[in-house]
């Protein structure tokens, strides 16, 4: 593998698979101010981090091999680097959102990477990639929420991609790849590199369940500056997770599909990019906003705290007793959020 310009930058010793990328021609068209990034990004400039991925062959010289997971069909994790942003929040995982399609087939569970392609269901997006419209959407809102003191992923920068990589390595200007359909043709793909607490989600499915745990519990213990019993770990988790969904629902945006795969570790809820159209809470018909804040409201607490209650059961750190930690969370939610909404959630 080529260096990086990045020395500092360390692989994530608990993926289970990686693949290699190629640099591909890029120019920066958004780099966030509000982050002490450690990488050399500078808009309407070409970053190495303009990568894609690729299979493995010994006709490919790798620039960085990526992390990949099967919950994560076009993004690949860069690695671990410690930074801040202006609001003194420590970020420790870096990934590339928009670097590819990977997946497996029925014949062959290895996983490995495709081709774009649009979709079948929608002709206006594609599967590996990411609109330039959608990582916009979800840099806007991720820092509207960080100012509030959400826990969330930022976006470091977003580079305009003027070229992909095929699994092959061969590499094919926008152009060429809209005029062999794989990706639309109002469709300006980019990258988006990305910065988490942890990057881990609930709903990854890893072997060193313990590991994650005890680093998640790592990175939250570091940030109030003492140690958690696992009882601790789960009850901030829950009470967190409720104070910033309200929070998130107090500054406006609603999430929409709040899962296991959308809640980090380290309590972020993540994914705002999900789904077409606003996420402004204030621009819902007004008969769909009980549901919808409900959805958000019964999803964090069934769809994300369950499954890591569960895990954490499983693996003998917390009993099976769950409910004093739903208990938190509706809690911890109904005191934040604002009166005017408090009335339409329907806890249970």
């Amino acid at each position: 593998m080529k260096s990086f310009e990045h020395r500092d930058i360390k692989p994530n010793h608990q993926e289970k698979k990686s693949l290699p990328s190629v640099r591909v021609k890029n120019e920066v068209v958004f780099v966030n101010s509000n982050i002490a990034y450690p990488f050399q990004i500078k808009e309407g400039e070409e970053t190495n981090l303009g990568l894609f991925i690729t299979n493995p062959s010994e006709n490919i010289e790798s620039d960085l091999d990526l992390g990949i997971d099967p919950m994560h069909h076009r993004s690949g994790h860069v690695g671990k680097v410690i930074f801040k942003d202006n609001y003194n929040n420590i970020y420790h995982d870096v990934d590339l959102k928009g670097m590819g399609l990977i997946g497996d087939s029925v014949d062959d569970p290895t996983l490995r990477a495709f081709e774009p392609s649009i979709r079948p269901a929608d002709e206006n997006s594609a599967w590996g990639v990411w609109d330039i419209k959608k990582a916009f959407r979800e840099k806007d809102i991720t820092e509207d929420l960080a100012t509030s003191g959400v826990r969330t992923n930022r976006i470091i920068g977003i580079t305009k991609l003027l070229e992909i990589a095929l699994p092959n390595g061969e590499k094919i200007s926008i152009e060429k790849a809209k005029e062999r359909k794989m990706i639309p043709e109002e469709f300006e793909p980019v990258i988006g590199i990305r910065a988490y607490r942890m990057r881990e989600r609930i709903q990854h499915k890893n072997e060193k369940s313990l590991e994650v745990f005890e680093e998640a519990k790592s990175i939250i213990e570091k940030e109030l500056g003492k140690q958690l019993s696992w009882e601790e770990y789960a009850g901030l988790f829950a009470r967190t997770l409720g104070k910033n969904l309200a929070k998130t629902h107090n500054v406006g945006y609603w999430h929409g599909f709040l899962s296991a795969h959308n809640v980090t570790m380290a309590c972020e809820i993540v994914d705002f990019g999900f789904g077409e159209g606003s996420k402004k809470i204030d621009d819902l018909p007004p008969e769909q906003l009980n549901h919808t804040l409900n959805v958000d409201f019964h999803d964090a607490k069934a769809t994300a705290l369950t499954p890591l209650l569960n895990k954490m059961k499983e693996l003998n750190l917390i009993s099976d007793e769950h409910q004093s930690y739903f208990k938190s969370f509706e809690t911890a939610y109904l005191n934040e959020i604002r009166n005017k909404y408090k009335d339409l959630i329907k806890p249970g």
